[in-house]
């Protein structure tokens, strides 16, 4: 039975190699939205008050309406017989009829005539419209003005000119039937038939239509004149609502659009998906080390609170990812330069030492090498000179200690023994085995690059000494940690891949980029040796959690002896 991963990340991820990107759609809206705050507060803002600007800037507008009544059927069309315009059976049609007989060039060219303050015809109808009232036989005349009074007018002139033309139809269709009938009681009165009955009925039939004609013009009434006009433009509230409402969408929008174009790695869960491979620890910043520091090794000086908790557990999910690789060598490297790969290397070696466990932590970076000044080593010989045969291995190693207690598990029962006084200070506890046989202590020994620089350093990593004194270093400790160049900008680290048993991937959020991961994920496919996870560094550490959080170190180591 295997053992469960100690982080969640891990157990999610046991036994299932292809990790796939599960976005939960609510979280990631909001989690836009709270990112890039600026981008949609900024259209929030100008937004309205572009709109406000804009209808101050604006010359006032004032529509009046006039309203003419449109009948079903005319008495002139009750009297004749003859079919009007309307039909009472098709409301919506006839209405469609009438404001389409009210949008004719011919009656707008009549008010235009009348009231000449027009360009054209069609700068009139581009100020005016018409409207069918949906349960009434009335259509509402509007006209829009710089001028109240003149907006007035021209409404109540557009109603009366629509009122005369659509009377003029009805009197038109009687005066063409007057006149055929005319013409056809000339013709029987010359043939000699006045006496006949067709004569008669013709004679009938012209007086109906003259009765008809005496009583046109009711098919349209003016009911009621322009007697008001209102603004309609600009309005300032109008135009901020509507200008808020499209900051909104438009705030919502570059958020996301920006959002897109920002390539950063923005959580671990993305790096995660990315990449391809589990998350092993999630790391903040390096707290400020107090000014007694005598490195700058946040676990040798500063082991407490957020930052130490989450490098053991580090140290806790490297082990259980290791049960099955049994990695002795472990190579530690990033995408680039920058996201923290040294400073992982050096508290994670700390930390398995703390735990028992014998570790070498070896400066494989001849280009940039860091890991003397981590621990403050100044300019000495090294592995350089180690490699050219100048100074042996066990001669360059430099045993680091850690300034408080901490029991290492792998060990029996033991009992602390401190140092005489004017023998040391507390910051020189070692902790010495009383016991019988059994494991060392736990122990760190550093390895810097050295005081020269390789001029060939991608041949000087992949050399064969420096690939015997890392095989040597195995003899005499757990666990080897190398702290080597990254990945993409040189060819180094895929040469110490080829004699490293497993790797640690560093990202760091702030100087991440996809397309960088990417790439990334596309070297690892070829790497030879077993990558085991992903540490993401500068994410924002956790609040503390009651008597869990350690904030402070220890005043008074003395004070432990008697528990011990």
């Amino acid at each position: 039975m295997h053992p469960q991963p100690a982080d969640p990340s891990l157990r999610r991820h046991h036994g299932q190699p292809d990790i796939e990107e599960a976005p939960e759609s609510v979280r990631e809206f909001l989690g836009v939205l709270a990112r890039r705050k600026l981008a949609v507060l900024l259209p929030i803002v100008l937004t309205p008050l572009v709109a406000l600007g804009y209808a101050a800037l604006q010359e006032p507008v004032y529509a009046a309406s006039a309203d003419v009544l449109v009948t079903s059927g005319s008495v002139a069309s009750a009297l004749s017989d003859l079919p009007g315009l309307s039909s009472p059976d098709q409301p919506e049609r006839n209405a469609r009829t009438q404001v389409g007989l009210a949008r004719l060039p011919r009656v707008a060219q009549q008010v235009v005539t009348k009231a000449p303050l027009f360009e054209s015809v069609d700068d009139f109808l581009d100020r005016s419209r018409v409207s069918a009232e949906p349960d009434a036989d009335i259509l509402r005349f509007t006209v829009e003005d710089a001028d109240p009074d003149q907006a007035q007018r021209l409404a109540t002139i557009y109603a009366q000119e629509f009122t005369s033309y659509r009377n003029s139809l009805d009197v038109q269709a009687i005066r063409s039937t007057q006149r055929t009938i005319a013409r056809t009681l000339g013709r029987l009165a010359a043939a000699g038939e006045r006496d006949s009955a067709l004569y008669a009925e013709l004679r009938g039939a012209l007086r109906q239509l003259e009765a008809a004609e005496a009583v046109q013009g009711t098919a349209a009434i003016l009911v009621q004149p322009a007697v008001s006009a209102t603004k309609i433009k600009p309005n300032p509230r109008r135009n901020a609502m509507l200008g808020l409402g499209l900051g909104v969408l438009l705030g919502i929008g570059l958020a996301f659009l920006v959002d897109r174009l920002d390539t950063r790695v923005r959580s671990p869960e993305a790096a995660e998906a990315i990449v391809g491979i589990p998350v092993l620890g999630e790391l903040p910043a390096p707290p400020p080390l107090p000014q007694a520091a005598k490195t700058n090794v946040a676990m040798i000086d500063f082991p407490y609170g957020p930052y130490a908790e989450a490098v053991r557990k580090l140290r806790a999910n490297f082990e259980f990812a290791n049960l099955d690789a049994g990695a002795r060598v472990l190579m530690v490297t990033s995408a680039v330069a920058g996201e923290g790969k040294t400073t992982v290397a050096c508290d994670l070696a700390v930390a398995l030492a703390r735990s028992g466990r014998a570790v070498a932590l070896c400066d494989l970076d001849p280009r940039a090498p860091t890991v003397h000044q981590m621990f403050a080593l100044g300019e000495r010989r090294g592995l350089v000179e180690a490699a050219f045969g100048i100074d042996s291995v066990e001669d360059l190693l430099v045993p680091a200690r850690w300034s408080a207690f901490e029991r290492a598990p792998r060990q029996p029962a033991q009992e602390m023994v401190f140092p005489a006084e004017g023998e040391g200070d507390v910051e020189d506890l070692t902790l010495q085995a009383r016991s019988g046989p059994g494991p060392s202590r736990g122990r760190l020994h550093v390895l810097p690059l050295g005081r020269r620089r390789p001029p060939s350093p991608a041949d000087f990593v992949g050399s064969g000494p420096v690939r015997h004194i890392v095989a040597d270093l195995t003899k005499t400790h757990d666990v080897v940690v190398l702290d080597t160049p990254p990945l993409l900008p040189v060819s180094d680290s895929l040469t110490i891949s080829e004699y490293a048993d497993a790797a640690l991937i560093v990202c760091g959020l702030e100087t991440s980029r996809r397309p960088t991961l990417r790439n990334v994920r596309r070297l690892l496919a070829a790497f030879p040796t077993r990558v085991l996870g992903i540490v993401v560094t500068g994410i924002q550490p956790l609040p503390g959690y009651g008597p869990y959080f350690v904030g402070e170190p220890l005043s008074d180591v003395r004070t432990l002896t008697g528990n011990a």
